[in-house]
Parts: structure tokens; C-alpha cells; sequence
């Protein structure tokens, strides 16, 4: 999951360091998704860091839930409708 996280940080880095580069509709999907994208590195940051804190206590999962809430839509539903608006916003 480490690895994920990292990748993860990897990939906002490379969205932040193209925006300058992107056309318009690439820029405002960027600037709608990164949000996303760093509330959820933080929100599983915060729930490793939870976890190693104690690991004597067992692993139940009503105690770190509120550490690593689940989307209400899952992240591909979320992405489709990042594409949809930023193609609203290319052809007004």
C-alpha cells in the first residue's frame, strides 16, 4: 500500500508539473481531480500512521474506519465524471 501511496504522489506531481503545458479542458480536469487525489494519499497516510502507531492492539475495523472513509462513488464513476465535465468545458 506504501508503494501505492507513493505512486500515487508520483502521478500529482507529474498532473501539477504538465498544467502549465495543458490546454484548457486538461487544465480544469486537473485542477477538479487533484483534490481528490490528495485527500485520498492523506486519508490512507493517516490511517498507516494510525496502524503503526499500535501494533499491539488488534486490528478491528471500527477502529481506523473513520480514518480512511469510503467514497460515496467509486473512483472510476468519479473519474468519468471529471472526463464528462472537462469535455462541457472544451466545447462551450
Amino acid at each position: 500500500m506504501k508503494d501505492d501511496v507513493n505512486t500515487a504522489a508520483k502521478t500529482v506531481g507529474q498532473l501539477v508539473d504538465a498544467m502549465p503545458h495543458a490546454a484548457d479542458w486538461q487544465a480544469t480536469a486537473i485542477d477538479q481531480i487533484l483534490p481528490f487525489m490528495r485527500e485520498t494519499g492523506d486519508d490512507i497516510t493517516a490511517a498507516i500512521e494510525y496502524l503503526n502507531g499500535d501494533r499491539a492492539r488488534p486490528l478491528i475495523v471500527g477502529d481506523y474506519r473513520e480514518l480512511t472513509p469510503i467514497p460515496q462513488e467509486p473512483a472510476s464513476l468519479i473519474a468519468t465524471q471529471t472526463r464528462m465535465k472537462a469535455r462541457k468545458t472544451c466545447h462551450r
